[in-house]
């Protein structure tokens, strides 16, 4: 296996990028092996969790949000509402999130 920052090490990727990341429960460790890209390229991400596969990984919701938070993630929109920016403070349960960048606007792809 390799990482993201292993696999794109050296490379570019044109335009805006965009992760869709459903990993069933694995989400913290796939961040952690793509942090250099993550930062390099501040994607939007869409982060499927999926809570009983997040416990039996070892991981929870408060690990991930932590996590996000020091690749510079710090705020959500869900798919059913795109429009309304949410902080990573607001407790909402949504299982489907987009997490945005600091440093930037969400924008529609």
């Amino acid at each position: 296996m390799r990482t993201i920052d292993d696999l794109l090490a050296g490379r570019t990727l044109p335009g805006q990028v965009f992760i869709k990341l459903d990993v069933e429960g694995s989400e913290v460790s796939f961040l952690r092996g793509a942090g250099r890209f993550i930062r390099a390229t501040a994607p939007r991400i869409l982060v499927e969790m999926n809570a009983a596969a997040m416990r039996a990984a070892g991981t929870s919701r408060e690990i991930l949000l932590r996590e996000l938070s020091e690749l510079g993630y710090d705020r959500f929109v869900t798919p059913k509402q795109p429009d309304v920016e949410r902080p990573f403070a607001d407790d909402r349960d949504d299982p489907d999130l987009i997490v945005l960048p600091s440093s930037s606007a969400f924008r529609r792809l």
